[in-house]
């Protein structure tokens, strides 16, 4: 199961994705969905619900901001750096972009892959 949860309208969001290839996922959740956006955990909270997971068992990879709400949910983080500063406060992996990540789905966190 996974989410996107985006400080983009449903509209600019569905369209990216479209674009790229990529389909829609089962929880999109977007600017149009939450009162407060990202540093606030709404959107990830949100998400979370629309899954049926609880916080804990939810990994995040996303930008400092976003890392961080998902942070405050309970929730694991994989920084991405960006545009932004460089933060790994409470990830526990801090990595340069999505291009080459991939996440084997398994309780343990330390299953993560990097890599082709």
């Amino acid at each position: 199961m996974w989410a996107v949860v985006t400080s983009g309208s449903r509209f600019v969001s569905a369209t990216r994705l479209d674009a790229v290839g990529i389909p829609t996922p089962p929880a999109l959740v977007t600017a149009d969905d939450v009162a407060l956006g990202k540093p606030n955990p709404e959107g990830y909270l949100s998400a979370a619900q629309a899954l049926k997971a609880p916080p804990t068992k939810c990994v995040v990879a996303d930008a400092v901001s976003g890392a961080q709400a998902a942070l405050a949910t309970g929730m694991r983080a994989i920084g991405v750096e960006g545009g932004g500063p460089r933060s790994d406060d409470g990830v526990e992996f801090l990595v340069r972009d999505l291009h080459r990540l991939r996440i084997d789905q398994a309780p343990d966190l330390r299953r993560l892959l990097v890599g082709p």
